[in-house]
């Protein structure tokens, strides 16, 4: 009766969101810097149509990322100021 083993997919749900947010901009820029390694087409309207596409693309990687780390941020700041009031205060003894 052995422990069960952690599968690769338990390790990324216990992975904390400020860490996801930096795997989804990398991510991010390099698919932007590997979609950049394709030729331009020869038509001008197309190739900047190809470069909106990688501007918007790469900028709503960055701004998930960003957001998840900022969500990160005010998830852990809760626990802290529901201490601070709590801490205060003293818990009387049940009355019998």
């Amino acid at each position: 009766m052995g422990k069960k083993r952690e599968s690769g997919a338990d390790r990324l749900k216990k992975l904390p969101l400020w860490q996801w947010g930096a795997i989804v901009i990398f991510s991010g820029v390099v698919t932007n810097a590997m979609i950049g390694l394709q030729p331009l087409p020869s038509n001008p309207a197309a190739a900047r149509g190809q470069q909106l596409g990688r501007g918007i693309a790469t900028l709503l990687f960055v701004a998930g990322g960003t957001g998840l780390m900022i969500y990160d941020l005010l998830i852990r700041k809760k626990p802290a100021e529901d201490q601070r009031k709590s801490a205060g205060r003293k818990k009387r003894p049940p009355v019998e």
